[in-house]
């Protein structure tokens, strides 16, 4: 099993979910990987995996950049002499996903973020021809940010798996997410997985066992 994780927008889960996913290739596979392809910032994406899993499983960055911004960027003021190119990059993404049986990238920020001057999140999806796990809140205005995501991935030929709600907020209004999810799984015809607020490991685990069912 070989995907991109991507959301509808900066802080939806996308890690929390990717975790989940990781945690349970880790228990039943001897090849899986977790690859971040870029990290601006704090490298806390993969730090966070490698806290969260329990078991040994391969955690990559592969470019990492000192500012916390947008890739394009982060690249623009870093100082490094090594000229960033979009060729290697993919090329570098390639080759990591050919290492592993399970293997899922974890985008940056939405599908229509701008990586290197007008190569975007969504470009590197489509190049690396891989089906996509999309993440999005579930509270009030993920409507308008999932079914723009679902247009975008859907209009170029994407194939999107699994949509991924995650219930950020525990004070949102119940019929607000239950309207939501009922409405983005009638509009996208995607089969939908409901992520609650918070669990305890008990559930971590269950929820991590569910989660794959479905990929």
């Amino acid at each position: 099993m070989k995907y991109f994780l991507t959301g509808t927008d900066t802080g939806v889960g996308k890690t929390y979910t990717a975790a989940l996913i990781a945690q349970a290739w880790a228990h039943v596979s001897k090849s899986a990987a977790y690859i971040k392809p870029m990290q601006t910032g704090a490298d806390s994406d993969a730090v966070f995996i490698k806290k969260f899993i329990n078991k040994p499983i391969t955690v990559k960055t592969l470019y990492k950049f000192r500012h916390a911004c947008s890739p394009h960027l982060a690249i623009r003021k870093a100082k490094s002499k090594k000229k960033f190119t979009t060729t290697d990059f993919k090329m570098q993404c390639k080759k990591e996903i050919k290492k592993y049986d399970n293997v899922l990238l974890e985008g940056a920020g939405g599908v229509f973020v701008p990586i290197y001057q007008n190569y975007r999140m969504i470009d590197l999806i489509k190049d690396l021809e891989l089906p996509v796990i999309l993440v999005a809140r579930a509270s009030l205005g993920t409507l308008n940010h999932t079914l723009l995501s679902y247009e975008a991935l859907a209009g170029r030929g994407i194939r999107i798996k699994l949509l991924v709600i995650n219930i950020i907020n525990k004070n949102e209004k119940k019929y607000i997410i239950k309207d939501n999810i009922d409405t983005l799984h009638s509009l996208t015809n995607l089969p939908v997985f409901v992520l609650p607020h918070t669990m305890d490991l008990k559930k971590r685990r269950k929820t991590a066992t569910e989660i794959i069912h479905y990929l």
